[in-house]
């Protein structure tokens, strides 16, 4: 500990060995400037004040000596010192935190959790104590909103689904004659005729891509306490704070893999007919007729892209004539529609996006939200 000025010691001197008493009803000092014996003037540190045993010695020092006597300067303070009220700002949020401070003997046990100990002098430590109901009042009152941007993307949108069918028709005929005469007249004729139809199919999708860039959002920074900073808590405070009741997290989109069978195929027919006759010994005459089918069927399935729709048909597109007949097709789509989505299209509000909790000082935790807006310009 410094010195006092001269004057101050030559004031203190002149009340030859009596105390020099400053606060006295507060944190109150006693000093005192005595002489004594060289080889006897130190005191145990803490020892009481010879007229006020509340005042315990903290610092003791030799202003002057010669071979047989010493000067001595010596301070007194009352412990433990009345309890002050302070307060300290924090300069990156703007508040003002209170505290307590209290000057007490060194190794004095400590009361409060959040508490700091300063040693003034190897007999007195400075405390500086912090009361988490008055912090936390200080504390609750602070919100901060600042304007931001995030980017966001949103989901695409089936419009609607077409399948388009190619049709084809082909026809054809033939005949053979023939005829013998060795001994014996022979004749053979023939006729055939064939039919063909084909379908094929393909399917289209009308997509509606999402949202992509950026949108208006915001950053919210407050505090709470540390054993009460779980997400349904950060929740509820920012829906107090920023007066939104329905304030949620970014929606869960239940998407489904979705296929669509797309069916296309071929068949064909041929008529034969044959007439055979002879004359030799007598006449013989022969006829007949066959039908033969060729068949073939193409199936394929159709995965339908990941978006977001209400119910949607899947319509049709013809090009061709379609066989009829014996040689019809069946071609097209199954199913010929989908169910919707949940949700059919994304939600418009306001969402949390982001949450930062940290912990902070004095048994509170600081969170840092990020809010986004979607309107109906989005989606």
């Amino acid at each position: 500990m410094a010195l006092p000025a001269t004057a101050i010691l030559d004031s203190i001197r002149a009340l030859r060995g009596k105390a020099r008493v400053t606060f006295p009803e507060g944190n109150k000092r006693m000093e005192r400037i005595a002489t004594f014996p060289k080889g006897d003037w130190q005191l145990a540190l803490l020892s009481a004040d010879p007229d006020d045993s509340n005042c315990k010695l903290t610092d003791q020092q030799k202003l002057k000596e010669d071979n047989q006597l010493v000067e001595v300067y010596r301070v007194y303070d009352k412990l433990p010192g009345v309890e002050l009220s302070g307060q300290e700002y924090e300069a990156d949020i703007g508040v003002l935190i209170p505290y307590k401070m209290q000057k007490v003997a060194s190794g004095t046990a400590i009361g409060l959790e959040s508490t700091q100990v300063e040693p003034i002098n190897a007999a007195v430590d400075s405390l500086r104590s912090y009361v988490p109901a008055d912090v936390g009042e200080a504390l609750a009152g602070f919100y901060m909103a600042l304007g931001d941007l995030r980017v966001v993307t949103l989901p695409d949108k089936l419009i609607s689904g077409e399948v388009v069918i190619s049709y084809g028709n082909g026809v054809g005929s033939g005949s053979s004659a023939s005829a013998n005469i060795s001994g014996s007249i022979s004749s053979r004729r023939g006729h055939s005729a064939q039919s063909s139809g084909s379908a094929s199919c393909d399917i289209a999708w009308v997509i509606e891509h999402g949202f992509s860039g950026p949108v208006a959002a915001t950053q919210h920074l407050f505090f709470l306490p540390i054993a009460a900073a779980g997400f349904d808590a950060v929740k509820t405070a920012l829906r107090t704070k920023t007066g939104n009741a329905t304030l949620d997290v970014w929606p869960t989109i239940k998407r489904r893999t979705e296929s669509v069978v797309v069916i296309g195929g071929r068949k064909s027919q041929r008529v034969s007919e044959e007439y055979s006759a002879s004359i030799g010994s007598g006449v013989a005459t022969s006829s007949s007729s066959s039908t033969d089918y060729d068949t073939g069927v193409s199936a394929s399935s159709v995965v339908v892209p990941e978006t977001i729709h209400g119910e949607v048909s899947i319509t049709s597109d013809t090009h061709g004539t379609a066989p009829i007949g014996s040689i019809a097709v069946t071609a097209g789509a199954f199913p010929s529609s989908l169910g919707p989505t949940s949700p059919v299209v994304f939600p418009t509000g306001e969402y949390i996006m982001e949450i930062s909790v940290s912990p902070y000082k004095h048994g509170y935790a600081r969170v840092i939200a990020t809010t986004v807006t979607i309107n109906s310009g989005h989606v």
